[in-house]
């Protein structure tokens, strides 16, 4: 840690203090200006307050608005060297980074000058992972209504809201986000995404079913008219995220379901169906709601890949195959590649600046 440069002082620690909390409300309310999803508005102001109290940690003493605009890129180093040792994990540090990369874009929109480029700031090179979509034949059972009429109203809440997050591909904090004004319309239901951005997604029957029966049980009731949450808290409040995700924990055992199933991996599961099913590509981003086609473009390699293995598994030559022994002259499941880990220079989410 560096020396004490200057002694704080009560005043000199409210001042930091209340600098950071009008320089961090001004950046929310840029990034709300700019679209940005409250789950990233979240996320990037976690990283800079995280940041900016490693400074203070750092420099030994309360750092003020124009210290962060004088960060090097020696402090930054400094910063993931932090985190690396206490096992920031590749996704964290590039969360984290990306986070800082627009903070500081929103600084220099400001009217204030860095030091360096931002240019500098790379996000690391994340291992490429494809989704884990569940077979139809795993989800048949959560299809089939397995709930009695007299299930607790929390039970047929916890079921509907899987139900409807496979029945529409919506994310979890889509679905949470759903207000009673918004529901049982003809046209679909109206679903605001990442970036503010508003689509239509239809509702499958049974989905409409289970969350009406949900709410017909719920003893809430719309309590504020159209402004009411869909998914309600045991105390009438809006569902959180994190009691939903606990609840799916304990209905996986329930329903079979395989221990590496999140909310997500219903999405993921309906956009493969989808695309199993003959869909297109582009009907399926629109129901996604992603902005470019290439974020729904991994599914098609999901799909790809559960065919290139069933394929394997069942053809008659290649069942012959693999009987055979490999001085017959048949390689049987070797797979080569090599890393490609050539550092350019850049600060990445790595200490040493090295690609992850």
């Amino acid at each position: 840690m560096n020396s004490t440069e200057t002694e704080d002082t009560p005043q000199n620690f409210d001042q930091a203090h209340d600098e950071k909390t009008e320089v961090l409300t001004a950046f929310d309310r840029w990034l709300q200006i700019n679209h940005s999803a409250l789950l990233t508005r979240q996320s990037y102001e976690r990283s800079v307050r995280f940041f900016w109290d490693f400074l203070s940690l750092y420099h030994g003493k309360s750092i003020t608005k124009m210290d962060i605009v004088a960060v090097t890129m020696t402090d930054m180093r400094a910063f993931l060297a932090y985190r690396s040792e206490n096992r920031a994990s590749h996704t964290t540090n590039a969360q984290s980074l990306s986070g800082l990369k627009t903070f500081y874009r929103f600084l220099i929109q400001q009217g204030h000058t860095l030091s360096w480029s931002l240019h500098r700031l790379r996000r690391p090179r994340l291992p490429r992972t494809l989704p884990r979509p569940l077979d139809q034949s795993q989800l048949d059972p959560l299809m089939a209504p397995p709930l009695l009429h007299h299930a607790s109203w929390i039970e047929w809440r916890n079921y509907s809201a899987m139900v409807l997050l496979y029945a529409t591909g919506l994310r979890i904090q889509e679905v949470l986000n759903i207000n009673w004004g918004d529901w049982g319309k003809d046209a679909g239901l109206s679903v605001v995404s990442k970036g503010d951005k508003a689509r239509i997604v239809p509702v499958l029957p049974i989905a409409l079913n289970a969350v009406n029966t949900y709410w017909q049980k719920n003893p809430w009731g719309a309590k504020n008219g159209a402004e009411t949450p869909l998914f309600l808290g045991e105390k009438g409040g809006r569902l959180q995220a994190s009691i939903l995700q606990k609840s799916l924990r304990a209905m996986r055992l329930a329903f079979g379901l395989p221990d590496h199933v999140t909310p997500h991996s219903f999405r993921h599961s309906f956009a493969s169906h989808l695309l199993d099913g003959g869909a297109s590509l582009r009907d399926v981003q629109e129901l996604l709601g992603h902005s470019s086609v290439r974020a729904t473009q991994k599914y098609t390699q999901t799909t790809q890949k559960r065919l290139q293995e069933l394929y394997q598994s069942a053809h008659p030559s290649m069942t012959n195959s693999i009987q055979k022994k490999p001085s017959d002259g048949v390689i049987v499941g070797t797979d080569s590649g090599t890393a490609d880990g050539a550092g350019d220079g850049a600060l990445t989410g790595t200490a040493d600046g090295a690609n992850a």
